[in-house]
């Protein structure tokens, strides 16, 4: 709700803001007294129902960042935070001017956010307040219910893949429906099937308009088959993969087709469009300015030098090189990376993955087909895809790790026999914790590593991205987990060309996608890939 006063509309007035009492409304569970923002009916730990309530107006400050390029309508630059209103409430802040150190104390009030069609927009914006009194923080953080992630019935998935393909990523200028045709033809082939095999196609894209399967029918012969299309933000290609192979498991069809696709470049490019009523977007939280917001915290948490996100952007582009349908194929220095455009301190443009064009498809059989493919098997071992609980990012541990742990249960290995893994990587620290998070570094020690030379397969850790990443590479958010997977395929068959791994072992698979800010993810997909011995 938005509510207008004195010629100025009030955001969020009602529903999570109170402009009278300059308080943010949220709720507390009846049953545990976990505090929620904005307002939820159940509570995200142990899921009673919620009485509304006001929550403390001041709390201090445990991450900051200032954004440089801004959404229409907004300051040029602008301060953004994370506060901690309560031990186990953190939430993202607009401040009303510079922001306060790391510690400081920071108290709500209502002030302007930005303009819009209709004239000026404000809201709950914080400031610095020396005489504030934060709620001690004295956490009682005991992260997620154990059930917030249910085991998968049953053993591996063993359901086998037998043809990847991608188009390049980059600025192809060609429409989505034709870009995933072109993929997905390619992925049959590769499998060595014919397209008149195909049973089933599941087409992801997060941001190509509605139904984009029925419009690739203009350019594959695929008309009167089950055809789906699904969309779940940046994770939709491995969405799509992960209902392709429920059906080969259900027996509801022997060839199913996962494709996906975007062309954010043809369609204008610049930052993903956001919710502004969102009571996070709308006060001007950018997806870079949150990410942006993960790295300062993860710096002030372990003492990580900003060259530590350059190198991972070094790595990136160096492993892209090998990499014929990567966007971005130049190797650059740590000095480079820190010398490019500032987006929201401390990440700058080359931090940030590049919008780019592009599909990619997976194709994958029933078993009776495993053995007519003209490549050595891949099997899918577990994959795991679920949605975040409905808390912010930085309270509690990660989705990340908690899909992590049922994924490599169902497929009966740990973090040490991963050889490979592509990540999301769609902003450099994103990587070190994801890193960490899925249980291949220690909490605080990936960036170190990284520095050292670690990550680089055999001894020293999985391979990170041998493709480029979502860094180097680009990213089509419909297409990015399905290229993801096609990298790992690959390095299984031993086809990665100059990139090839001398043994890539166990591969694994990490995409994230996250456009509702409030929520700790939209959706995390995370698999196991394997070759057949």
């Amino acid at each position: 709700m938005t509510t207008a006063v004195g010629g100025a509309r009030i955001l969020g007035e009602g529903s999570w803001y109170d402009s009278g009492a300059a308080a943010l409304r949220g709720a507390v569970c009846v049953s545990c007294a976990t505090p929620s923002f904005p307002p939820r009916a159940f509570c995200w730990r142990c899921g009673s129902e919620t009485r509304p309530c006001l929550l403390p107006r001041s709390g201090r400050v445990v991450a900051r960042s200032r954004i440089r390029v801004s959404p229409p309508g907004f300051p040029d630059t602008y301060d953004v935070g994370v506060v901690e209103l309560a031990g186990d409430l953190r939430v993202m802040v607009r401040f009303q001017d510079e922001a306060p150190d790391h510690g400081a104390v920071a108290t709500v009030r209502t002030g302007h956010l930005r303009d819009d069609e209709t004239g000026p927009v404000v809201g709950p914006v914080f400031a610095a307040d020396p005489a504030g009194e934060p709620v001690p923080s004295g956490s009682r953080d005991t992260g997620a219910p154990d059930g917030s992630v249910r085991p998968s019935h049953g053993g591996p998935l063993d359901v086998t893949v037998a043809g990847v393909a991608t188009t390049a990523f980059g600025r192809p200028d060609l429409p989505a429906e034709e870009l995933a045709g072109r993929a997905a033809l390619a992925a049959v082939a590769d499998a060595g099937l014919s397209p008149h095999d195909v049973d089933a196609v599941v087409v992801g894209s997060a941001f190509s308009t509605a139904a984009l399967g029925q419009r690739m029918l203009r350019h594959v012969p695929w008309g009167g088959r089950r055809l789906v299309n699904v969309e779940n933000a940046c994770a939709s290609g491995t969405s799509a993969l992960a209902e392709a192979v429920a059906l080969i498991r259900a027996g509801m069809a022997d060839v199913v087709v996962a494709v996906g696709a975007d062309v954010p470049v043809r369609s204008g490019g610049g930052l993903i469009a956001l919710d502004q009523d969102d009571p996070v977007a709308g006060i001007g939280v950018t997806l870079p300015a949150l990410y942006a917001l993960v790295g300062d915290r993860y710096r002030a948490t372990y003492d990580v030098a900003l060259d530590a996100f350059a190198e991972v952007v070094v790595r990136s582009r160096a492993n892209a090189v090998g990499n014929e349908k990567a966007f971005r194929r130049g190797t650059v220095s740590r000095q480079e990376v820190l010398a490019s455009r500032p987006i929201a301190d401390p990440l700058t443009l080359f931090q940030c993955a590049p919008n780019a064009d592009g599909a990619a498809a997976v194709v994958v059989v029933a078993d009776h087909l495993a053995g007519r493919l003209p490549h050595p098997p891949v099997q899918i071992a577990a994959l795991g895809l679920h949605t975040g609980l409905t808390k912010d990012r930085f309270t509690g541990g990660s989705v990340v790790q908690r899909v992590a742990r049922s994924v490599y249960a169902q497929a009966g290995i740990d973090a040490r026999d991963i050889g490979v893994v592509e990540l999301h990587d769609a902003f450099a620290p994103a990587a070190l914790t994801n890193l960490e998070y899925l249980g291949l570094a220690e909490a605080g020690t990936a960036g170190h590593r990284l520095m050292a030379g670690d990550f680089a397969g055999g001894s020293t850790g999985a391979m990170l991205n041998p493709s480029g990443g979502l860094l180097s590479r680009g990213h089509p958010p419909g297409a990015t987990g399905l290229a993801q997977v096609t990298e790992l395929v690959r390095q299984l068959r031993g086809e990665a060309g100059d990139r090839q791994l001398a043994d890539p072992g166990v591969a694994l698979l990490h995409t994230m996608g996250g456009t509702v800010l409030e929520l700790e993810t939209n959706a995390c997909t995370i698999g196991v890939l394997r070759r057949v011995r």
